[in-house]
């Protein structure tokens, strides 16, 4: 069924279907780390004879008060439910105003069961505004490594001033998270996750580095899988340096999957399962609140997020409900794409990557103007148009972006257009390069009608596109005003109220384990005047 379907007599996707306050107690009656006063359950745990905080710890969703600490019980990753009694475990939580918690200002005992991989996932308050804190957790003589969070800043802080992080895209096959070495060493207020964390998939002959197994399907391959990853020392560091935003993209569940329904032709149900499996572990492996507990094959991901009267933050989710791509038989070639005069399907207005209550929602809230400077969508996909003209004098799009759901992405930039939308900013993953560009209702008339700013960050570690072809879409479309597809890496922003400016972080290698940042290109956008101007 289509998604965008709004036809009397139609019936709302099970995708889509509002997740209504009884079925969501329901699943969450024996969620782990809710801070819940389950004294009946404290039944003594058998002594941990190793480590139990072997994937760090994390920090997510800061707001004025307090923010969510995570971490999972795992003293062996790789065994079924991490080796754990199935028996539930009484952790205590510190938060401190000093890394050598001198000064501890809450603590907490919550409790971790098996239901949830013994995950963790406290929402902490009562905390000052706009403040640096340490926290960690205990279980019996253990005690995990030492976080550092802070909260969001009030909303009439005077001067308010943000650095954060834009990351995607990193395969732990092809290569080391070195991109996170130097974020940390940055020191950022935030660090937001464009999606593809981890991928389902080996790398092959392009692996630097390797995963046993095979691709995961199952909740225990996924728990198995999303531990491994946790393990990487680098992205450890990065979790517990700051606060996280997320969203995911395809390789968290399966490659260029459109919400139910599988790329490569599994069966619908058993998909769903697949499905349901992965939005499960990636639940219990991130610092997410409880307001995104999944409830079968749904998990709501999207959300607003403020920093102070600074910037908000769409965080968005073009995966769960999108509608299929159009003409199967060439959806998945990259290099190929579709010819759009070949795809009448292509340009149907009603095809939708957001569905209809996520589009809903941010249409609604985008133009709600609270009067912050900054606004900022965490998107998984390029918007700004990529088709090229191939060698046989066809254009060409790839329609698993943007590129292929016309209609909403015109809409979307005719929102951005609206004055009530303050300074918006699209912040792009899955392209695997490095894009400054500049949006416009028209892609033609780029240079005079722009619309918002578009930054894409390299992928951390996945393999980089064909320089050619990037080369291509920045000739070819005025709109893009830099790429670079040469180096994996990250993004930098910092901001205040007048300025926006980016720094494309590149790493000299990701094949080897001490590879360096370079600084690719920087970028300064004005308040009040959207686009990417490039500094030096």
């Amino acid at each position: 069924m289509n998604p965008s379907d709004d036809r009397p007599g139609t019936s709302t996707p099970d995708a889509e279907r509002p997740l209504h306050r009884r079925a969501l107690l329901r699943a969450g009656a024996g969620l782990a780390g809710l801070s819940l006063a389950r004294r009946t359950l404290a039944h003594p745990a058998p002594p941990i004879a190793t480590d139990p905080f072997t994937l760090g710890v994390a920090s997510g969703y800061p707001h004025e008060h307090g923010m969510v600490l995570w971490t999972r019980l795992a003293p062996e990753p790789d065994a079924p439910h991490g080796g754990m009694d199935p028996a539930p475990v009484a952790v205590r939580v510190s938060i401190a105003r000093d890394p050598g918690f001198a000064e501890i200002v809450h603590q907490e005992t919550t409790w971790a069961s098996a239901e949830w991989a013994h995950s963790l996932h406290v929402e902490v308050d009562g905390l000052a505004p706009g403040t640096w804190y340490w926290y960690r957790f205990e279980l019996g003589a253990w005690v995990s490594p030492t976080g550092r969070t802070r909260t969001s800043p009030r909303a009439d802080a005077g001067d308010p001033r943000l650095r954060f992080g834009v990351v995607c895209c990193q395969h732990y096959e092809q290569g080391y998270f070195t991109a996170y070495r130097a974020l940390v060493a940055d020191e950022p207020d935030l660090i937001v996750h464009l999606g593809d964390y981890l991928y389902e998939g080996h790398a092959g002959a392009d692996a630097v580095r390797r995963l046993r197994g095979p691709a995961p399907v199952t909740l225990a391959d996924y728990r198995i899988h999303h531990a491994r990853y946790k393990r990487d020392p680098d992205l450890q560091r990065a979790h517990a340096s700051c606060p996280w935003l997320l969203t995911w993209d395809d390789h968290e569940v399966e490659n260029d999957y459109a919400a139910d329904r599988s790329a490569s032709a599994w069966p619908q149900a058993w998909f769903r399962a697949r499905r349901a499996a992965a939005y499960r572990a990636y639940y219990e492996h991130m610092p997410l609140p409880r307001s995104m507990v999944p409830v079968g094959d749904q998990m709501r991901i999207h959300t607003e997020w403020w920093f102070g009267r600074l910037a908000r933050f769409f965080m968005l989710d073009t995966r769960q409900y999108r509608d299929d791509e159009v003409c199967p038989d060439i959806r998945s070639s990259f290099l190929r794409g579709l010819d759009p005069d070949h795809c009448e399907a292509l340009h149907d207005p009603k095809r939708t990557m957001l569905g209809r209550q996520q589009h809903d929602w941010l249409f609604s809230r985008l133009p709600a103007d609270p009067g912050i400077p900054w606004t900022f969508l965490g998107n998984q996909s390029l918007m700004q148009p990529a088709s090229v003209t191939f060698d046989d004098g066809r254009p060409r799009v790839f329609t698993d972006g943007w590129d292929g759901y016309f209609g909403e992405r015109q809409a979307l930039l005719a929102l951005l257009a609206r004055p009530e939308v303050a300074n918006p900013v699209v912040l792009s993953g899955d392209v695997h390069a490095f894009y400054a560009n500049a949006l416009a209702l028209d892609d033609t008339s780029a240079v005079h009608q722009v619309v918002a700013t578009e930054f894409a960050c390299g992928a951390v570690t996945a393999t980089v596109p064909s320089p050619r072809y990037v080369a291509r879409v920045q000739r070819e479309h005025p709109a893009v005003r830099f790429t670079h597809a040469d180096k994996r890496g990250y993004l930098r922003v910092d901001l205040d109220a007048q300025e926006l400016r980016a720094t494309m972080v590149g790493i000299t290698s990701v094949r080897e384990p001490d590879g360096r940042p370079l600084i690719l290109a920087r970028f300064s956008t004005r308040a009040g005047t959207p686009g990417p101007a490039r500094l030096g």
